[in-house]
């Protein structure tokens, strides 16, 4: 299973360029929530959804990333830190992959946000479990510390968002 991990680049520069992939996402994400708005966010102008998910992605990203750099420097693994963030990045692909029928199914208008509902959060959960997958092989730690860091990467999300939902007004 190591040849899997010897798959992405070690290096700094690979990594970075990794980030390009959530960015890319980032605007084909936005789009079905910007033609078929949520009761979160409501009615809003197609810039402003991209800045505010924008905000919860860098932000997202920014803290998650740091407490996984100082988790695996702690545990003597910061080798092991930039393949894992290059797989993380490239797993999006994935989870928006899952994702692209729902968004087709609510922006068609044949369901609704609350109709797909259950299904966001199967995909949710399988990002979760993908995501701890990556972390325990990538770093080479069992799988529930590998778990466990993925949950916090799912509060980060959370706070992430309730931050920047905060600040903008969205209750």
């Amino acid at each position: 299973m190591e040849a899997g991990v010897r798959r992405f680049p070690v290096t700094r520069q690979a990594t970075k360029y990794s980030f390009l992939i959530p960015a890319f996402l980032l605007f084909l994400w936005v789009y079905p929530l910007y033609l078929v708005p949520t009761a979160i966010l409501g009615e809003r102008s197609y810039s402003e959804m991209v800045l505010i998910h924008s905000a919860i992605l860098v932000l997202q990203v920014s803290v998650f990333f740091t407490l996984l750099w100082a988790v695996s420097k702690r545990l003597g693994k910061a080798e092991e830190f930039w393949p894992v963030v290059t797989m993380i990045n490239c797993s999006s692909i994935a989870g928006f992959v899952l994702m692209v029928p729902l968004f087709a199914m609510v922006m068609t208008g044949h369901h609704s946000w609350e109709e797909v509902f259950n299904a966001l959060l199967l995909v949710s959960f399988y990002e979760l479990a993908l995501t701890s997958y990556i972390i325990t092989r990538g770093m080479k730690v069992p799988w529930q510390f590998g778990t466990g860091l993925a949950f916090l990467g799912m509060f980060v999300y959370h706070a992430a968002s309730a931050t920047v939902f905060t600040l903008i007004g969205v209750q």
